[in-house]
C-alpha cells in the first residue's frame, strides 16, 4: 500500500514539474497562444496574447472566443470556421483579426492543429498565431510605392539613368531617346562620359565619383551630345544608391532639358549688356549725382529717425555745422557753444588716435560703422560711445559733408561688465565647493557647465564634455521597471529628482554617487535646463561608522543643489536683462539697479552655502526663535515637497535670547532632515517654537515609525548609531540621519545651556525638544557688551562692505585678493587691465584699490587714482609690484602702500582691518 502510495506521489509530481515547464514556456513564447474547445470556448491562453489584447486571463479563459476577440462582423464566420476545422479534422492555417480591450484589430497569421484525446478524438484546437498587422502595412506601402515609381519613371519628362559606381549605364528610360535620339539599347553598357561633351567631363567626372562616394549631388549643370551631334543642356541630380551592407551599389541620375531657359538666360544676358553699356554711355554722369542725392537723403533720413542718437553734421573743414538736442543732453554743450569748433573738444586727449582714424577713413570715403571710443563731456566725465560716420564727397570726389551719429552706450557697457562680473563670480563659487561636484545642463540634457569637483569624481575635462556629451553618456540608467528608461527621462518627469545613481568615469570604470538634480526655470517657470550636484559615495559604503556623516552631507547636498539652482536662475535672468539692454538703450540705467540686486541676492546666497558647509563657532546674539528656525525651514520647503512629507511650523510668541544662530540651525537643519526621512512619502513633520517660563523650547515631531522603548536609553551614544547603521538593514526610525541630528542637537542645547528631550512610540512617530534658557545677558553683561565683544573686525567690516576694485593681469594674484576679500564678505570688481579700471573708476565710487603697477606707465596709474579719488577722497590704493622699491617716488606718494607680489594673506587681513 505504501509504495502504491509513493507510486502515485513522485507521478503527480512528475506531472506537477511537467504542467510547469509547459506553462513557463507558453508564457515566454513572443508567439500567441489560444486553445479552443468544441463550443468555441477558450480553455488556454499565453502571456503574449494577453498583452496583445489587453484581457486578463479571467476575462479570456472559460469565454467564447466571439465574445471578447473576435470582432462583432466576424462571429457567425467564426462560429462556422471552428464546426468546419472540428468536422474536416485537419490542421488548417490562414489570415484573421483578432480584436483587443481598446476596440483596435490586429491582424494575426494562424497556424491551427488538433489535441486528441486517448481515443484519438480531435477534442481541442490548439491556434499559434504571428502579429502581421505591419507587415501587411508595410506590404501594401512598398506595392504602391513600386506603382508610383513606375509610373513617375514610364511618364517623367525627365531622362533617368541608373550606373554602377565607375558610371557605367545599367538602365536608361525612353526619355533619354526623345531629348538625345539614342536608344535605351544603345546607352546602357556604356560610360556616361561618352555622352557628355569634352568641355564638361571632368566637372560629370567629379560629381560620378562624389556620389559614389556616398554623397548626394543636386542640379549641376552640364552639356549632352545628340546623335546627331547637336548639344542639349541638362540640369542633373545624383543620388548614391546603397545596398543591405551600406555600401554605395549604383548611382540613380535624373536629367531635366533646361536647354530653352540656358539659351533664354544667354540671350538675356546679351541684351543686358547692350542696353548696361548704352544707358552708362548715355546717362554716367546723372547715375552718379542720383546716387549720392540717393546716398545723402538715405543717410539723412536715418539721422532723422534715430531722435535718441547724438547727431552731429561737419563741413569740409571738419568743423561742427550741425548739432541736434541728443548730442546737447549727451555731451553738454549748446549748439552755440560747438558750431564752428572741431569735434575734437568731445574727446579725452587719450583718445585722439580714434578721433583721427575715424577722420581719416571717412575722408577715404569708407563707411565707418559700430565704432566704440570713449567721448568726453562738458564737465570732464567720460563717457562710453558707439558711433556711425559717413563722408559726403562731391564730383570731382572732394570731402564737402561729415555726418555722425552717435550713441551713449556707458550704461549698457557698465550693465554687461557687472553681468560677466556677476557670472565670474558665481562661477568661482561653485567652483570653489571641495566636496561636491556640480555640473548643469540645458533643456535638451546637453552639459554647458562641468565643475572642478566633476572632473575630480569622473576623470573627465570641462572640454571633454561642455557642449559634447548629453546627460545619458555620463549617467549609467538604474530603471525599476523599464530597461529603456534614461536619466534624462526620469529628471526632466515632475522636476527635481535626487537618488543614488551609477556614473561613467572616464577610465571606463563606474562609480556610485548622491546626486540631487533639480531644474533651473525662468520667471515664466519654463524649465531652461537642470542643475546636479554629485556626491562620490563608493568608498564611503565600505565604513559603516561614515554613514552618520553621510546622513550630513546628503542634506547639505540638497540645500547646495537648491543654492546652485537659484545661481541658475540668477544666472539666466542677467543674460535676460542684457539682451533688453541691448535692444532698449534706455533701459541700462534700470539694467544695472537689477544686476546689482542679482549680486546681492547672489552673496545672500554665499553667506547661507559658508554657514551650512563649515558651521564655525559664531558669537552668541541676542535673537528671535522664530526666525532663526524659519529660515532653515524655508531652506528645506523645497526638498519636503519633492518629498511628499508635509512640513507644518507652529510658532508662539518667545521672547529673545542669547544663542548661536548657525549652531541652533545647524542642529534643527539635520533634526528637520531626520524628520523627513522617518515619515516617509504622505507622512508630516511639524516643528513647534514656544515659551515654557524662563526657557524657549523648540519641538521636532514627526509621524514616523517611532523608536522602541529598548533603544531610547541609548540614541546620545555614537557607538549606538554605527551598530544600528552598520546592521544589514537600517529601519527608517533608527537612520543615520537621526543619530547625527541628535548628536549634534545634544552638543548644542549643552553648549547653550540648555538640554535635550526624546519622546517616541512605535506606530506614533518621535518627539526631539530642545530646551535653551532664556538669557538676555551672558556672565552678567549687558546685551550691547556682549555683542560688540563677541564681534571680529570681519563681522564689523560686513555691516558696512567695502566698494573694492582688484585690477591684475596675474590670474593667481586676482585669485588669492578676491578669496581674502570675500571673507570679509566683500564682492569686489575685478578686471585684468588698465583701461578698464580706469572706466569703472570714472563710473562708481570705490573704498579700495589693489592696482598690478605693471598694467601701465607712472601717468596712466596715477590717472586711475586720481579719477577713484574724484569720487572717494578718502579711497586707499595699494600698488603690487615685483619690486615695490624701484617705483617712482611720486606714484608711490599717491598709493597708501606698495606691496611685493610675495604678499601674506594675513598682511592683506590687516590692510583690510586697517
Amino acid at each position: 500500500m505504501g509504495r502504491d502510495v509513493t507510486e502515485r506521489k513522485r507521478a503527480e509530481d512528475e506531472l506537477r514539474e511537467q504542467h510547469n515547464f509547459t506553462e513557463t514556456i507558453l508564457n515566454t513564447a513572443t508567439a500567441l497562444v489560444l486553445v479552443l474547445d468544441r463550443e468555441g470556448k477558450i480553455t488556454r491562453t499565453n502571456h503574449a496574447l494577453r498583452a496583445l489584447t489587453g484581457y486578463s486571463r479571467d476575462e479570456l479563459e472559460g469565454r467564447h472566443m466571439w465574445d471578447t476577440i473576435i470582432p462583432k462582423r466576424l462571429v457567425e464566420q467564426a462560429k462556422a470556421h471552428i464546426t468546419e476545422t472540428f468536422a474536416r479534422g485537419k490542421p488548417s492555417s490562414g489570415n484573421y483579426p483578432v480584436r483587443a480591450r481598446s476596440g483596435e484589430e490586429r491582424m494575426i497569421a494562424w497556424h491551427s492543429n488538433f489535441i486528441r484525446d486517448a481515443a484519438g478524438q480531435a477534442r481541442w484546437i490548439v491556434s499559434i498565431g504571428n502579429d502581421i498587422t505591419e507587415t501587411l502595412e508595410l506590404r501594401g506601402k512598398i506595392e504602391q510605392s513600386e506603382r508610383l515609381y513606375r509610373s513617375l519613371v514610364e511618364n517623367s519628362p525627365d531622362i533617368i539613368i541608373r550606373a554602377d559606381t565607375s558610371g557605367k549605364i545599367i538602365f536608361a528610360d525612353g526619355a533619354g531617346e526623345r531629348l538625345t535620339g539614342y536608344k535605351p539599347e544603345e546607352a546602357e553598357g556604356k560610360s556616361i562620359l561618352d555622352f557628355v561633351h569634352p568641355e564638361d567631363r571632368p566637372k560629370t567626372k567629379e560629381a560620378l565619383a562624389q556620389a559614389a562616394s556616398g554623397k548626394t549631388i543636386e542640379s549641376f549643370i552640364n552639356r549632352a551630345i545628340t546623335r546627331n551631334g547637336g548639344i542639349v543642356h541638362l540640369s542633373t541630380n545624383a543620388l548614391p544608391i546603397t545596398n543591405e551592407k551600406g555600401e554605395v551599389a549604383e548611382i540613380q541620375l535624373t536629367c531635366s532639358d533646361v536647354t530653352p531657359l540656358v539659351t533664354l538666360q544667354e540671350q538675356l544676358k546679351q541684351y543686358s549688356e547692350e542696353l548696361e553699356k548704352k544707358v552708362e554711355e548715355r546717362t554716367g554722369a546723372l547715375r552718379e549725382e542720383m546716387e549720392k542725392r540717393a546716398e545723402e537723403e538715405r543717410y539723412m533720413a536715418r539721422f532723422c529717425e534715430a531722435a535718441h542718437l547724438a547727431f552731429v553734421g561737419t563741413d569740409e573743414n571738419g568743423l561742427i555745422r550741425q548739432w541736434n538736442s541728443a548730442a546737447q543732453e549727451m555731451f553738454g554743450y549748446s549748439f552755440e557753444e560747438v558750431v564752428g569748433k572741431s569735434p575734437a573738444i568731445t574727446v579725452p586727449p587719450d583718445r585722439m588716435r580714434d578721433f583721427e582714424s575715424v577722420i581719416t577713413g571717412t575722408r577715404r570715403a569708407e563707411k565707418i560703422k559700430g565704432f566704440e571710443t570713449v567721448g568726453i563731456t562738458k564737465d570732464g566725465r567720460r563717457i562710453d560711445v558707439k558711433l556711425d560716420a559717413v563722408s559726403l564727397l562731391d564730383e570731382n570726389g572732394r570731402h564737402v559733408r561729415g555726418l555722425c551719429l552717435i550713441e551713449n552706450i556707458t550704461g549698457k557697457k557698465a550693465a554687461r561688465r557687472e553681468i560677466e562680473q556677476a557670472r565670474a563670480r558665481l562661477q568661482m563659487i561653485l567652483d570653489e565647493i571641495p566636496e561636491y561636484g556640480i555640473f548643469s545642463t540645458d533643456a535638451n540634457f546637453v552639459i554647458n557647465y562641468f565643475g572642478p569637483g566633476c572632473e575630480r569624481l569622473l576623470g573627465w575635462k570641462a572640454n571633454e564634455v561642455v557642449g559634447i556629451k548629453n546627460l545619458n553618456e555620463l549617467a549609467v540608467p538604474r530603471p525599476s521597471n523599464a530597461s529603456d528608461t534614461k536619466p534624462d527621462e526620469a529628471f526632466s518627469k515632475g522636476g527635481p529628482a535626487s537618488g543614488t545613481i551609477p556614473m561613467r568615469c572616464r577610465n571606463g570604470t563606474t562609480i556610485e554617487v548622491d546626486a540631487i538634480i533639480k531644474p533651473i526655470r525662468d520667471k515664466s517657470g519654463e524649465t531652461q535646463g537642470f542643475v546636479a550636484v554629485l556626491r562620490d559615495i563608493t568608498r564611503e559604503r565600505e565604513v559603516a561608522g561614515r554613514l552618520l556623516e553621510d546622513a550630513h552631507h546628503k542634506a547639505l547636498g540638497a540645500i547646495i543643489a537648491g543654492l546652485a539652482a537659484e545661481f541658475g536662475e540668477i544666472l539666466t535672468r542677467l543674460e535676460q536683462q542684457a539682451t533688453l539692454a541691448e535692444d532698449d538703450p534706455g533701459f541700462a540705467e534700470q539694467l544695472a539697479a537689477g544686476v546689482r540686486d542679482e549680486v546681492r541676492r547672489a552673496g545672500s546666497l554665499v553667506d547661507t552655502l559658508k554657514r551650512l558647509s563649515h558651521p564655525a563657532a559664531r558669537p552668541f546674539q541676542l535673537l528671535d526663535a522664530r526666525e532663526v528656525v524659519d529660515e532653515v525651514a524655508q531652506m528645506l520647503q523645497g526638498e519636503f515637497q519633492m518629498s511628499g512629507v508635509r512640513l507644518v511650523k507652529t510658532y508662539h510668541k518667545v521672547g529673545k535670547t542669547l544663542m548661536r544662530k548657525e549652531e541652533i540651525q545647524h542642529a534643527l537643519l539635520n533634526l528637520l532632515v531626520a524628520g523627513m526621512s522617518s515619515a516617509g512619502k504622505g507622512g508630516t513633520v511639524e516643528i513647534i517654537v514656544q515659551q515654557e517660563k524662563e526657557t524657549v523650547t523648540l519641538n521636532v515631531r514627526n509621524s514616523g515609525e517611532g523608536i522602541e522603548a529598548e533603544h531610547l536609553g541609548k540614541v546620545f551614544d555614537p557607538k549606538f548609531w554605527i551598530e544600528q547603521t552598520a546592521g544589514a538593514q537600517q529601519s527608517k526610525a533608527l537612520s543615520a540621519s537621526l543619530g547625527l541630528g541628535l548628536i549634534t542637537a545634544g552638543k548644542v542645547a549643552e553648549g547653550h545651556g540648555g538640554a535635550i528631550e526624546v519622546e517616541s512610540e512605535v506606530g506614533v512617530g518621535t518627539s526631539i525638544t530642545m530646551r535653551l534658557p532664556l538669557r538676555t545677558t551672558r556672565r552678567g553683561r549687558k546685551t550691547t557688551r556682549v555683542t560688540s565683544h563677541a564681534q571680529t573686525p570681519q563681522a564689523k567690516r560686513a555691516e558696512l562692505p567695502l566698494k573694492i576694485l582688484i585690477a591684475d593681469d596675474e590670474e593667481h594674484i586676482r585669485s588669492v585678493l578676491s578669496h581674502v576679500v570675500k571673507e570679509w564678505h566683500h564682492i569686489p570688481d575685478v578686471v585684468d587691465n588698465l583701461a578698464e579700471a580706469r572706466n569703472l573708476c570714472s563710473e562708481r565710487k570705490f573704498d579700495v584699490l589693489f592696482i598690478d603697477a605693471g598694467l601701465g606707465g607712472p601717468a596712466d596709474l596715477a590717472d586711475a587714482i586720481s579719477l577713484a579719488r574724484s569720487s572717494n577722497p578718502a579711497v586707499r590704493a595699494f600698488l603690487i609690484s615685483d619690486n615695490p622699491s624701484a617705483l617712482p617716488r611720486d606714484l608711490r606718494d599717491i598709493s597708501e602702500e606698495a606691496l611685493d607680489r610675495s604678499f601674506s594673506v594675513e598682511q592683506i587681513h590687516n590692510l583690510l582691518s586697517g
